[in-house]
């Protein structure tokens, strides 16, 4: 491992950070808490304010597509803390200077191991692959109501992915010296997406018709384990418990309907929105919209995302402008296989619906389709459609 380069690529990330461009682009987003995610993700202002008239706009390809346009491994990136450091400043670096969304440059090196980091806490397997991003183990450890009993609550230092995270915080520490950040992992995934993986689906919507005590008692387990860890967490880095995150994939519809995310799942995200005092981003890349009026009883949100397949009208129907939109296109169908003319239809059609709220436009889960060069082209052709649709703010 070549520990100059590393070096040589803090000089180059600081010196952007401290660029005039990159001042600018801080002034869009309000200020973060603490928060680990898987990619940058601002929170904006509304448009008009700090006196910007555009509307801020991110791209984010998946460690695969940058895998293959910085030449690593993904495995590596994912399990070698000299290898995830190097590749998270190339990446800042590349994004900054060749793709140019608005997306600031940071003195952090935030440490996210992948989705299936809080289920490894319960025992549950993380599958590491050469070229794709960590999977969560297929393998349910929850097979029948007793096994839930036999459950502790995880150790901040030993269960799961708990020393490779400690491994990686103290090394990344080490390298960067104290003119960088370093953000120690953070519990983000809701409480039933936590369950789902270590029940198995189907077998806990089944659970919800005829063993709905034994869900509560699930959900009661798993939220009281996040609420311990965080503590932990704080208590080791010497800070306060701050807002939250809900990463919330599993809740979507038609999995879940109405009555049911009432009834299992969101008392225990409002009861960890009162833990965290607050939720700075509610995420769920499926279908919301019969979902919104009830997300919408979490007090405190402080960022809301809309993913391609939640319908943003109903969205702006429900919320107004009380909560910002972080709004995500499809990666397939508005980027990567769109021509200019669907691109700038689609941006048309975002702007009419929003007016001036509070809103940012990003597209992730970007790979290439075919050759490298034609995905990346693809982007670049993106972030110009949408700089002419929302003005210029980068």
């Amino acid at each position: 491992m070549n520990i100059q380069n590393i070096k040589r690529l803090l000089k180059e990330v600081g010196q952007l950070a401290d660029s005039p461009r990159n001042r600018q682009l801080e002034k869009i987003w309000r200020p973060s808490e603490d928060a680990v995610r898987d990619s940058w993700r601002g929170t904006p202002r509304p448009v008009g304010s700090a006196g910007f008239k555009g509307v801020p706009i991110t791209v984010e390809p998946e460690k695969a597509m940058w895998a293959k346009i910085l030449r690593f491994r993904v495995k590596d990136f994912y399990t070698i803390p000299e290898v995830y450091l190097e590749y998270s400043l190339k990446i800042a670096k590349y994004k900054f200077q060749e793709f140019k969304d608005d997306a600031p440059v940071s003195k952090s090196i935030d440490i996210w191991l992948g989705s299936a980091f809080e289920p490894s806490l319960f025992g549950v397997e993380t599958v590491y692959l050469e070229d794709k991003s960590p999977w969560i183990g297929k393998n349910p450890i929850i097979k029948k109501e007793e096994d839930l009993d036999s459950l502790e609550y995880p150790d901040f230092y030993e269960s799961g992915s708990m020393p490779l995270a400690h491994r990686f915080y103290e090394r990344i520490r080490e390298l960067v010296g104290e003119d960088f950040n370093v953000t120690f992992p953070c519990w983000m995934k809701g409480p039933f997406g936590t369950a789902v993986h270590l029940r198995g689906m189907k077998e806990l919507l089944i659970d919800t018709v005829v063993r709905p005590d034994f869900v509560h008692r699930l959900m009661r387990f798993i939220t009281e384990s996040r609420k311990r860890w965080i503590q932990e967490r704080a208590k080791y880095l010497g800070v306060r418990v701050g807002k939250g995150d809900l990463d919330n994939d599993e809740v979507n519809c038609p999995t879940l309907s109405p009555k049911t995310y009432q009834e299992f799942v969101l008392p225990y995200e409002k009861e960890l929105c009162d833990f965290h005092g607050g939720i700075s981003y509610w995420h769920s890349c499926g279908d919301t919209t019969c979902l919104l009026p009830l997300i919408k009883e979490i007090s405190k949100l402080g960022m809301l995302h809309i993913g391609p397949w939640t319908t943003l009208s109903k969205a702006v129907e429900v919320f107004g402008s009380t909560v910002p939109f972080e709004i995500c296109l499809h990666p397939v169908r508005d980027i990567l296989l769109a021509t200019e003319a669907s691109m700038k239809n689609k941006l048309t059609e975002t702007i009419e619906t929003c007016g001036n709220m509070a809103y940012t436009v990003r597209t992730d889960g970007l790979d290439a389709i075919g050759a490298l060069d034609a995905a990346t082209n693809q982007v670049k052709l993106w972030i110009r459609v949408a700089r002419e649709a929302f003005g210029k703010i980068g």
